[in-house]
Formats: structure tokens, sequence, C-alpha cells
């Protein structure tokens, strides 16, 4: 009997051990994963604005399904014909949206991967440029000015996304312009006056960088977020695949954190991107030399990584200060050169031209402007930041920034 009562004591208390067990494993804390935003606040659109935007997403989808040379980088001339007769389907869409207001409808992207036709886009941009260089060349300057007006707006239309879609846009009105320049000082003073006009607009409705810098932090969000969600569905393998070997390393080591670990890491990246975001935002609102130090990424742990969501903004930037700093040095010299024209004689100073149109973005000043009275000569100091006589290299880039002029 004792051996029984002995026996069931020991049973009991196993029990209960177990039963403890049992509660104490289900009441241990499951991780918690930080959500990561990847909505971008709700901004206004008037109807004329979503319906030009609305158009450039067509033309270039269409582009891309039609033409056989869309991943092409050179063309011989019969490519040239076959793709601008692809793009002149859908000419009157981008004219008209690029004449009229637009913004542009960013959705945060991730890695790799688009929902815009960038190739389409590109294609658009390479046919504006070929149709001004040959307005140029058969002294057509007026269809010249007409045709850079499309590609100006449309660039600078594009440069409302993120740094991709920037680059991208801001490349088309660089190459519009560069195609046009071999004929400015061959224009008479209307047309200079006219070609004027036609960037001083441009330049009114440019997108604020302000709000590319707000997208691109967001594309940065949802790379992070495609990361997390990788690392919880155990499919980082696969997303190596989408966005490329150089990340494998980081990627891989992010699969094999413990959960708590994997937890911290995803907060410590928002807490990141929220700073690159205020650091990068900050920055596009001011001329190079107000601006602060580039993101320090600090430890040297997952820094393939977090320089791919980082570092974006910062090269953004850079494009944008040389792009912009010659659309503006375009409009002040056809403004200058169609008064050497029609007066034979220009002003001493630039006072009289609109900030918007004079201020040099590695500096915060006006451009540097020389003149004898007659001649004249209208730069940037150049990522520099130093005056160094207009003297520049064959990229027009430094150590001055100049228009690129071929010589007289």
């Amino acid at each position: 009997m004792e051996r029984k009562r002995f026996l069931g004591r020991h049973i009991a208390l196993g029990g209960i051990f177990f039963a403890a067990f049992l509660g104490g494993c289900s009441s241990a804390k499951e991780v918690v994963f930080d959500p990561i935003p990847t909505a971008l606040p709700p901004t206004e659109r008037t109807d004329r604005e979503k319906r030009s935007f609305e158009a450039y997403m067509e033309a270039g989808q269409r582009i891309e399904a039609e033409s056989k040379h869309i991943n092409r980088t050179t063309f011989f001339p019969r490519q040239k014909q076959e793709s601008e007769a692809v793009v002149l389907k859908v000419w009157n869409q981008v004219t008209q949206a690029a004449t009229s207001e637009c913004r542009f409808d960013y959705k945060p992207q991730g890695f790799q991967t688009t929902d815009y036709p960038l190739k389409g886009w590109r294609m658009i941009g390479r046919v504006l440029a070929w149709r001004i260089e040959r307005a140029v060349k058969a002294g057509s300057y007026d269809a010249a000015i007409a045709q850079y007006r499309i590609g100006l707006r449309f660039g600078l239309h594009l440069s409302g996304g993120d740094a991709e879609t920037l680059s991208l846009g801001l490349g088309i009105s660089d190459d519009c312009r560069r195609a046009l320049l071999p004929a400015l000082r061959k224009l008479g003073s209307g047309q200079l006056n006219r070609l004027n006009q036609v960037v001083s607009a441009a330049l009114k409705i440019k997108p604020p960088l302000e709000s590319t810098a707000l997208h691109e932090a967001y594309r940065s969000r949802m790379v992070l977020s495609s990361v997390q969600q990788a690392y919880r569905e155990s499919t980082v393998p696969s997303l190596i695949s989408t966005l490329g070997k150089g990340l494998e390393d980081d990627l891989t080591r992010v699969s094999k954190l413990k959960a708590s670990e994997a937890a911290a890491f995803f907060k410590d990246r928002l807490k990141e991107i929220d700073a690159y975001e205020q650091s990068l935002r900050a920055d596009a609102r001011l001329a190079v030399p107000k601006r602060g130090t580039d993101f320090d990424l600090g430890s040297r742990k997952f820094r393939t990584l977090r320089r791919a969501l980082l570092s974006g903004g910062r090269a953004m930037l850079g494009i944008h200060d040389a792009s912009i700093a010659r659309t503006r040095l375009l409009a002040v010299y056809a403004s200058l050169l169609a008064q050497a024209k029609s007066k034979g004689s220009v002003p001493k100073n630039l006072k009289k031209f609109p900030q918007l149109e004079i201020q040099d973005p590695y500096s915060g000043y006006p451009f540097v402007y020389r003149s004898d009275g007659r001649e004249f000569l209208v730069y940037s100091v150049g990522i520099d930041g130093k005056d160094d006589l207009g003297e520049t290299d064959s990229s027009f880039l430094s150590p001055d920034l100049c228009l690129e002029i071929p010589p007289k």
C-alpha cells in the first residue's frame, strides 16, 4: 500500500512539473517583427496631372511591347528608323503630356524590379534627341527648339519618381540639350529669346528634389520590407536571385540570424533609413556647400546591404546638380547671346535674371559671369566650389562646369 502511495505522489509531482513546463512554453513570448512602412502618404493630383502621367505610362508600355530594338544601346540607321516609327505611334500622347501639367504617380519600387516602362521612356528620349539633331543639321532651328521643349519637359516630369527615374529623366533632358547646342550660336535673337522662355518655363514645373528624395527613402523601405518578408518565409535564396549576387553574402548572413537577432536587425535598419530620409530631404533643399556629409555607414557589418539601402540618394543629388546647373546656364546663355546679337552689348551683371535661372547649385550664389560689354563668359564653379576662371575639361565638368558648346 505504501509503495502505491509513493508511486502516486511521484506521478502527481511529475504531472505538475510537466504541466508547468508546457505552460512555460506556451507563455514564452513570440518574437515580434516591427512593420516596415512602404505606403507613401497620399498626395492629391489634378485630373490633368493624372491623365498626363497615364499617357506617359501607356506610351512607354506600348513601345516596350512593339519595339524589337528596345534593349539596344547603339543603333544603325535602319534600326533608328524602325525605333522612331514605333515611337511615332504614341507621339501625340507624349507631346500633349509633356506640354501639360503632370505629376509622377510614384509607388515604391524594389531593387532590380519596376512597375514603370523605363526602357520605353528611354526610347522616347533617344528619338527626341535624334529629331533635334536632324533639325539642327537641316538648319530647321525653330523645329529643333520645339523638339527640345518636349524633351526637356518630358525629362523633368520623369525626374519626380525616385533616384532611378530621376537619372533617366535628367539624362533625357541632357541628351536633348546636347543635341541642340551645336546650333546655339547660329540662332537669331528671337529664337534665342524663345529658347530662354522654353527653359525658364520648364524649370518652373520641375518636381521638387525633396519629393524625389522622399520617394527614394520609401524605395529603401520597400527593399528592406522584402528582405524581412523573405527572412520570415525562409525564401532568402530566391530573393538573392532577384537582387543579384552582390548582396548574396549579406543576405545569407541575415537568413542565419536567430529570430530575436533578426527582429533587432530590421529595427535598426529602419532607424537608419528614417535618419537617411531626414538627411536626404534636408540636403535636397540646399546648395552643395550647405549639405551634410555622406551618410555614415559606420560598422562594416552588413555593409554591402546597408550601402544598397542608403546610397542611391547621394548619387541622385550629384546627377541633379550637374543637369540642373547646365539647364539654368542654357537659359542665361541664350538670353545673353540674344542681347549681344540684338543690341551689340550685354549687361554688366546678372541682377535682372530670375533667381531660378542664375543660382549655381555648387555654390548657392549666382553663376560666375564675366563680360567686357560685348563678349561674355558664364559658368558654374563645379563640384570643387572654386572659381577656376571658366577652365574646364573635355567633358565640360571640371574644374568648372560649363555648357557643352562646341568651340567656335
